[in-house]
């Protein structure tokens, strides 16, 4: 099993939990961990587009047991798996500094949310994520736990700073009365009045030329 201490300003130790990066792939094959010690899974559902981060002592257990109750159309990604000492202190440090909690339940994130997520110390540096599919594709038919919208996961500080970046890269929206007319037609509309103006234009010709 290859683990990767987490680079972060305080270090390893107290202040994030000594928290240590492992391979998502290997998620089945790691031991069970007791308290105070407990691995972290950040794990997207593409169907729903919904993520959930949850601790627990053993992956292998929480992920199939996810897979075996849910109707996960494109599977599950676990985009990320750590181990960390001291669960409590990692719960902290992502209240700190991401207000951020781990929960239970599926959650929609804006895409504020899900770029604070990738910076965090959670994700960044991730190098490979995993795709974990059930057994047999048409055996759970039973509907996954209900998403829901959040607003207190990642920091305001992140969503604002992303808010002005994103402001300056958007490009430039077209007020209503900018926009040309034949925008508004369909094409159906734009054919018939290419007919009509044809039609009008023989019968000019007609008359200009028997008048």
């Amino acid at each position: 099993m290859k683990t990767e201490a987490l680079k972060t300003k305080s270090g390893i130790g107290l202040a994030d939990g000594g928290l240590r990066r492992l391979r998502p792939r290997d998620f089945r094959t790691l031991p069970q961990l007791a308290s105070p010690a407990a691995y972290i899974c950040v794990l997207h559902d593409p169907n729903a587009k919904a993520y959930r981060i949850e601790s627990t002592g053993a992956p292998k257990v929480l992920i199939d047991g996810l897979i075996q109750t849910g109707n996960y159309q494109f599977g599950i990604e676990l985009v990320a798996l750590l181990a960390t000492d001291d669960l409590a202190s990692t719960k902290a440090h992502l209240d700190e500094k991401h207000g951020a909690a781990l929960s239970g339940d599926w959650l929609l994130f804006d895409e504020y949310q899900i770029a604070a997520l990738n910076r965090s110390v959670l994700v960044e540096h991730q190098r490979n994520s995993f795709y974990v599919f059930p057994e047999n594709q048409t055996a759970s038919k039973r509907s996954v736990s209900k998403r829901r919208q959040v607003s207190r996961f990642w920091s305001g500080r992140d969503r604002r700073r992303w808010q002005r970046r994103s402001e300056l890269l958007r490009d430039p929206v077209l007020d209503e009365e900018d926009e040309p007319a034949f925008g508004l037609l369909t094409s159906k509309q734009i054919e018939i009045a290419f007919k009509i103006a044809l039609a009008v234009i023989v019968l000019l010709y007609y008359l200009a030329r028997y008048s």
